[in-house]
């Protein structure tokens, strides 16, 4: 994500959470995104329409007067293909806010919710605070887990157990 789309996100939180609408922005967002088509997409790139002719098209949408002005705001600085960054910025904020660490548990097959409360309980233990975990499915792996959250990977899989072996044969 960049920087860029973390300024524009950081802004629609402080605009929403002052109006108290953060919620709302939330789900208006996650809304738009969802209906995002790459037909949209285009008609928002092509440089032969106009600012006002891609406005009239987002002020048909139902949404709120904050995140509609938001959009005009996006189309002014043509960074409307921010979006989805924006999206994934504002979720990132909105569960920092919220004391929330989001994980991605990524393994060959679906994760109990016995084993999925095992490594969130670790993982709240480590850091004191609520974990939101997502059992991500990776054909890759063969075996075991790979955790990630803020920049740290835990990778417990059979893959990387076996290149640190190799490595460390390789070594002696």
């Amino acid at each position: 994500m960049s920087e860029e789309a973390r300024q524009y996100a950081l802004a629609l939180f402080a605009l929403a959470e002052e109006g108290k609408s953060v919620s709302k922005i939330q789900n208006q967002m996650n809304q738009f995104v969802l209906q995002l088509d790459p037909e949209v997409r285009r008609f928002m790139r092509h440089p032969g329409f106009s600012k006002d002719e891609k406005k009239k098209v987002i002020s048909s949408s139902q949404g709120s007067s904050l995140f509609t002005d938001f959009l005009f705001v996006l189309i002014d600085n043509e960074r409307f293909d921010l979006i989805p960054e924006i999206q994934e910025a504002f979720e990132e904020i909105l569960l920092h806010r919220k004391d929330i660490l989001k994980a991605k548990v990524y393994s060959k097959t679906p994760l109990t919710p016995s084993e999925l409360e095992r490594i969130r309980h670790k993982i709240e233990k480590d850091h004191l605070q609520k974990v939101e975990l997502e059992n991500i499915l990776d054909a890759s792996i063969l075996a075991g887990t790979r955790i990630e959250y803020e920049g740290y990977i835990h990778d417990a899989t059979a893959s990387r157990q076996l290149t640190d072996l190799a490595s460390e044969l390789y070594h002696n």
